[in-house]
């Protein structure tokens, strides 16, 4: 742990404590007017924060998850002027990492991820703009040295400690690092930029490595169909359309109460330290930022089912007054006696768009 783990770490748990003695935030209207609101707060006027709460920071990945919708609902110039402040931090510390704090300094957490470059470059490609991507083009082809590295015959090698969505597990390799790592050649491609991917077929290494007849496996060596490897997989389009149905019944079965769990059963995999303080953070939990991509994919797919998603987080929004992180298996906001759920999540702008 770093001084700046322990910085943020302190700085996220005095929220914490904050929320216990006076709840959250909340804003009035609609499920829309309430999402739309927290949004236009998330907005810093540098850049785009993952929340109104203890998530002040930026964090590249969900950014990667929120600039389509964010573009769609008119924050182009936010979008872009986001991307200037990230890009602006990393050049400083020399790497791309997974979040900047409020302060401005770049780290990691725990430790380099996977999926830091893939949702950067896919924000860049979402934004087309031409003369930001040339400007940063040099350091994105340093991280590309070494995130190629960290490969053997495309896949992440099984000895390295890496992060990801998970980021309190310890799991390599994993489906949804691969879906990354094609996602991230597909985007290489698109934005012209070097691309060392290319010669990996991202959708055969899934049908070989992850692809159990049912759905997809969490990693190699797993027989668990988790949320976000089946997620992923087909979100991404990595997964052939033969497999839509058999990947909607295992997200329909991680979807109860409501959308979407990452795993059936509380926390079976080696985790981090970090995950003591909040017991079963990434297990069984149901999380908001799964269900709004699982509610973009249904958008595309299955109009039946996206309406009933819809409805059902529309719910709770106007319940809770916010949108929440995260929520127990059972529904309720996720506590425990250290951590509580965040609040404000920037991720209210996908249930917009």
């Amino acid at each position: 742990m770093t001084l700046i783990h322990a910085f943020e770490g302190l700085r996220m748990f005095t929220h914490s404590l904050r929320v216990r003695l006076r709840g959250f935030q909340q804003y009035n209207g609609t499920a829309e007017d309430i999402c739309r609101a927290i949004v236009k707060d998330c907005w810093n006027g540098k850049y785009f924060q993952t929340s109104t709460g203890h998530f002040t920071q930026f964090w590249t990945r969900d950014f990667g998850w929120c600039v389509a919708s964010l573009l769609r609902l008119g924050y182009r110039d936010q979008a872009i002027k986001t991307l200037q402040y990230a890009l602006q931090s990393f050049t400083k510390a020399g790497k791309i990492t997974t979040a900047i704090t409020p302060g401005g300094r770049a780290f990691d957490f725990p430790t380099r991820a996977v999926d830091t470059l893939p949702w950067l470059v896919f924000a860049l490609a979402q934004v087309q703009n031409a003369a930001l991507t040339a400007s940063y083009a040099p350091l994105i082809r340093s991280q590309l040295q070494e995130l190629m590295s960290w490969l053997d015959h495309g896949l992440v090698k099984n000895n390295l400690r890496l992060s990801s969505i998970k980021d309190h597990a310890r799991r390599a390799p994993c489906c949804y690092d691969t879906c990354m790592l094609g996602m991230l050649s597909t985007q290489l491609t698109r934005l012209a930029l070097q691309n060392p991917l290319k010669h990996y077929s991202y959708r055969q290494l899934l049908e070989h490595h992850f692809w159990t007849g049912k759905g997809y496996r969490d990693h190699k060596g797993s027989k668990e169909h988790s949320g976000d490897a089946n997620l992923f997989a087909v979100w991404t389009g990595l997964a052939p359309k033969t497999h839509n149905t058999q990947v909607l019944r295992i997200l329909e079965t991680l979807s109860q109460p409501f959308p979407l769990k990452y795993t059936l059963e509380q926390e079976t995999h080696e985790t981090i330290n970090a995950a003591r303080l909040a017991p079963n953070y990434q297990g069984n939990t149901i999380w908001a930022h799964l269900g709004m991509i699982y509610l973009d994919y249904l958008r595309r797919e299955h109009t039946k089912q996206y309406t009933t998603v819809k409805k059902q987080y529309a719910a709770l929004i106007e319940t809770h007054k916010t949108f929440l992180e995260l929520y127990a298996p059972d529904g309720k906001p996720f506590k425990s006696p250290l951590y509580i759920t965040d609040e404000g999540m920037l991720w209210a702008s996908l249930y917009l768009a």
